[in-house]
């Protein structure tokens, strides 16, 4: 899929700005800690070391050594728009077929729809935070649906080990 994907300069300038943007903003304070991939990413940043037991249990079982530098700028931002792109068609794709899946099942709209105004009223009108959203049942069970019935990668190469 990435092969044929070619980036502009003007739109990769863009998002590298934003994002190096948010990890400024976050290291002066001027952003609250989200404990997203920025947040997580910065933290790694701060590390100049890895723990002992880490380390040894990294390097036994991938025969590898582990480099100790902490990431830089650059990196992170590199990281954080690879992560972005690579979600991004896997994202639209479940959403598509969500928002599919529900106007042909308008009852099951009506119940998420419900669930939804609640986690609202629950937050007092504000838009309800991460883990808020994470607690909606219905919620969960037609996002799995949706990927069980229309998965976005179309196929798995595993192969079950054991007979289930």
């Amino acid at each position: 899929m990435f092969s044929t994907l070619t980036f502009q300069k003007r739109e990769t300038k863009f998002f590298y700005d934003v994002i190096l943007a948010t990890i400024r903003a976050r290291r002066e304070g001027r952003q609250e800690r989200r404990n997203d991939l920025v947040d997580l990413m910065m933290d790694s940043m701060k590390q100049d070391f890895v723990d002992e037991k880490e380390e040894e249990q990294f390097e036994r079982d991938m025969k590898l050594k582990l480099d100790k530098k902490a990431l830089d700028e650059d990196t992170l931002v590199a990281t954080a728009m690879v992560f972005m792109i690579a979600g991004y068609d896997t994202t639209a794709t479940t959403l598509s077929f969500a928002s599919y899946l529900l106007s042909k099942h308008p009852e099951e709209q009506q119940r998420l729809q419900d669930e939804i105004d609640q986690a609202f009223a629950d937050a007092n009108g504000e838009f309800p935070d991460y883990s808020s959203i994470q607690s909606l049942p219905y919620l969960d069970m037609v996002v799995h649906e949706t990927l069980r019935m229309y998965p976005p990668i179309p196929f798995l190469s595993r192969e079950a080990t054991v007979d289930y």
